[in-house]
């Protein structure tokens, strides 16, 4: 390769350092008050007292709080109740977790565990031995239910 080739290719380098570099730089320049924040709170329909969220495939956020499952969808909140079926157990909603099929699992605070699946609801309390357990947390394998030094670990009814 010749000293001309080898200068081509260095100036060309450079020249894309350059090129690559100045999007980044524009962007440094910008001040607050360029960029666009949306804050959502009560006055907006949000829940008072929020304690967990999760959001499922088809977009929507899920809210756990003291009034129970609240639904947003980019725009508007509402109080879910399920349109048909059993309803939700009343009571704070502690935890949620969103699974890729779709599933939304709610855990309550006085105990009880409910899975929301298609806009129909199953309620797990009693046949799993957690009605009055505080559910902690969920994973996709195990529940964790009770006090942090009490607790145990649970699978949801179907998995061995």
């Amino acid at each position: 390769m010749g000293s001309g080739r080898i200068g081509q290719s260095v100036a060309f380098f450079v020249l894309c350092i350059i090129c690559c570099g100045m999007p980044f730089a524009q962007a440094q320049q910008r001040t607050i008050t360029q960029y666009v924040h949306t804050a959502w709170g009560e006055k907006e329909g949000a829940p008072k007292s929020i304690w967990s969220i999760a959001q499922t495939v088809v977009g929507f956020l899920w809210i756990g709080a003291s009034n129970g499952l609240n639904r947003f969808d980019g725009v508007n909140f509402e109080h879910y109740e399920p349109p048909s079926g059993p309803a939700l157990p009343s009571g704070t909603v502690d935890t949620l977790l969103a699974l890729p099929n779709g599933d939304l699992w709610i855990g309550f605070v006085h105990g009880g565990i409910s899975r929301l699946r298609h806009g129909r609801v199953v309620n797990y309390t009693s046949p799993h031995n957690i009605l009055g357990a505080r559910v902690q947390s969920l994973a996709q394998e195990r529940l964790r239910c009770g006090e942090s030094r009490q607790g145990g670990t649970l699978r949801p009814a179907g998995n061995a």
